[in-house]
């Protein structure tokens, strides 16, 4: 059974040591929130800040880390690329609750944008169910196809 389990998506997107930077880093903007909730700082530099770490940092670390690089390279943003994400979006969203990037915050809450989001997050929530349990149970090499995906999965709305 152990045989067909797949090492590199184990340790890729299962092991809480790969992922261990960006829980530090969600920890890290939630502990800032709440200590800044409070504070109205709504300069347009402060502004111009919070969007362009949203924006930017987000596809710089993907443009990285589509590139090739060399062995050494890989084991340093490895460790970078993923907690670098992680602050762009969390910068976003933090932004976003502190009234900081309108034009962002007015079309997440658009209602058909919040259907599309409800519907993604059950999406994401039933989809990580499925994978842990499949890989779980595996006893054989599993054909995997978008149909066998698609009907295995049936979202729910939030």
């Amino acid at each position: 059974m152990e045989n067909y389990r797949s090492f590199y998506f184990n340790v890729i997107y299962t092991s809480t040591y790969t992922n261990m930077a960006s829980y530090m880093v969600g920890l890290a903007l939630g502990c800032f929130y709440y200590t800044t909730r409070k504070l109205n700082n709504s300069t347009r530099i402060v502004q111009f800040g919070w969007t362009c770490l949203f924006f930017f940092l987000p596809i710089i670390t993907v443009i990285i880390a589509s590139k090739s690089h060399s062995r050494f390279a890989s084991i340093i943003l490895s460790g970078i690329v993923k907690p670098c994400f992680a602050l762009g979006i969390g910068a976003g969203i933090l932004a976003m609750s502190h009234r900081k990037i309108g034009i962002v915050r007015w079309f997440c809450e658009l209602r058909p944008v919040l259907f599309f989001s409800k519907l993604t997050y059950s999406t994401y929530i039933v989809q990580m169910g499925i994978v842990f349990f499949r890989s779980a149970t595996v006893s054989k090499p599993l054909f995997v196809s978008d149909f066998v995906i698609a009907s295995c999965h049936k979202p729910i709305t939030i």
